[in-house]
């Protein structure tokens, strides 16, 4: 609907790299388009992609190509998706006439968002990543990535996700064998069906009915060697955690 209710004079965004890029094709009609992504035919896309932690912050470098012009970008955001979600930006800023020099320094200002895969120190010397905001499978494996990049021995703390309709219990299974899949070495659930998430990862996975047991568990258990990702759904409240292993915590 929105790219049939577009002007003769609109222009549609596509990621060259979706599955469904060629449905989304036809229903421009012919209209304007231009396209991102990781696909060497996306007319604005990005190579050479390193993500690091300096100084507590994630740090995603990459080049952006254009048409225009090759720039070195390097946003304070962690993961492959913000890189994507760069290029859909300079994609949509050139259309309005926005100079390629003017993105970069936009781009490169961007912060996280609080919960939103926030790297905190934690008061073990460890990192904390803090993604507790909200989830949902796609994130979930968005998240995984950026832990496994991180270093660390990776930990892995997963409120049940909200809103899972009638198969929840088989999506929350799927995701423990996927966490596991990843080298994950511990994996903390809470959440009633989080309970088939740390059944399906096997061994090194325990479930919680509290989040005060689950706190006093990584008090005592983490050493200051570990990469722990925090997530769940905003029911969850898995920001009460993390408030609890870090230093640094920014509301």
């Amino acid at each position: 609907e929105i790219f049939q209710s577009l002007g003769e004079q609109g222009v549609a965004v596509l990621n060259r790299d979706d599955d469904f890029y060629a449905l989304w094709l036809e229903l421009i009609e012919g209209r304007k388009l231009v396209t991102f992504g990781m696909n060497q035919q996306a007319d604005i896309r990005a190579e050479e992609i390193c993500s690091k932690i300096t100084h507590q912050e994630f740090a995603t470098s990459f080049k952006l190509i254009t048409a225009r012009d090759v720039m070195n970008v390097q946003l304070k955001l962690a993961g492959h998706h913000n890189v994507m979600n760069a290029l859909a930006a300079t994609a949509v800023a050139m259309q309005l006439g926005i100079g390629l020099p003017l993105i970069k320094q936009g781009l490169e200002q961007m912060k996280p968002v609080t919960g939103r895969l926030q790297p905190l120190l934690g008061k073990q010397g460890g990192l904390i990543i803090d993604d507790s905001y909200n989830a949902n499978p796609n994130s979930v494996k968005a998240a995984l990535e950026v832990l496994i990049e991180s270093g660390g021995e990776p930990w892995v703390v997963l409120g049940a996700l909200g809103e899972m309709g009638p198969d929840s219990l088989e999506i929350h299974h799927e995701l423990g064998k996927l966490i596991k899949a990843k080298h994950v070495v511990r994996l903390l659930t809470i959440g009633s069906d989080a309970e088939s998430t740390s059944s399906s990862f096997g061994k090194g996975a325990i479930f919680f009915d509290s989040q005060a047991s689950l706190i006093g568990f990584l008090k005592k258990e983490l050493k200051g060697c570990e990469s722990v990702l925090i997530k769940g759904s905003r029911m969850q409240k898995m920001e009460k955690i993390v408030m609890q292993l870090v230093t640094n915590f920014r509301t």
